[in-house]
């Protein structure tokens, strides 16, 4: 039965309903009036009655005139997961040609210059800073530290020195006589072991921290 069939068949029994309840109202008005208050509860009785009738069929109606449910549809497939899935994957086919292994490419040399050779200078500076612990030793007391210029000519075949001078780099840098008389000395001696055979005397500047 359609949903049409079933509202039209609905509102029938709503009208025959309301037919019977009208006939029923008839017939108890053509009766002879009961005196007393047991008429009065008879007709509430009837009243009650007739109202829940009616809403019963009245809630018979609407659910019959409401639409059916769209049917559920089936949950998709789910993918399937674990071991079964990752062997379900198509192994790499191994046909076909391989390919041709690279050639080594030769690589070109790399001329690296040969390191500088030391030259004496260096050397004279190096020894010049290992006598920095004696050198320290002619400050002792100085009131603030200080930089001199140690200008010197140097024999680089006898690793001798002359004609030294010590000249403070900056006006507050003051140097006490006897501090300077000493690092002179200090500076002096021993020779220093530069390895220069054949190179003539030269002027060298050093800046010196105290």
């Amino acid at each position: 039965m359609s949903r049409a069939e079933r509202l039209q068949a609905a509102r029938r029994a709503l009208a025959q309903q309301q037919a019977s309840a009208r006939a029923r109202l008839q017939a108890a008005r053509q009766r002879p009036a009961v005196p007393g208050p047991l008429a009065e509860r008879r007709r509430a009785r009837r009243r009650r009655r007739v109202a829940v009738g009616l809403g019963l069929l009245l809630l018979l109606l609407l659910l019959r005139a409401c639409p059916d449910p769209p049917p559920e549809a089936d949950p998709p497939p789910r993918a399937p997961t674990g071991p079964a899935a990752l062997g379900s994957a198509p192994a790499p086919s191994t046909d076909g040609p391989t390919p041709p292994a690279l050639d080594r490419q030769p690589r070109p040399a790399y001329a690296a210059d040969a390191p500088r050779p030391p030259t004496w200078t260096d050397a004279l500076q190096l020894q010049v800073t290992a006598r920095s612990t004696r050198l320290s030793a002619c400050f002792e007391g100085a009131a603030t530290p200080g930089l001199l210029e140690w200008a010197v000519t140097v024999d680089p075949r006898l690793g001798t020195t002359s004609g030294a001078t010590l000249t403070p780099l900056r006006p507050a840098d003051t140097v006490r006589p006897a501090d300077r008389d000493c690092a002179l000395d200090v500076l002096a001696q021993p020779p220093y072991r530069l390895g220069a055979p054949t190179e003539p005397p030269a002027q060298v500047r050093l800046v010196l921290e105290f």
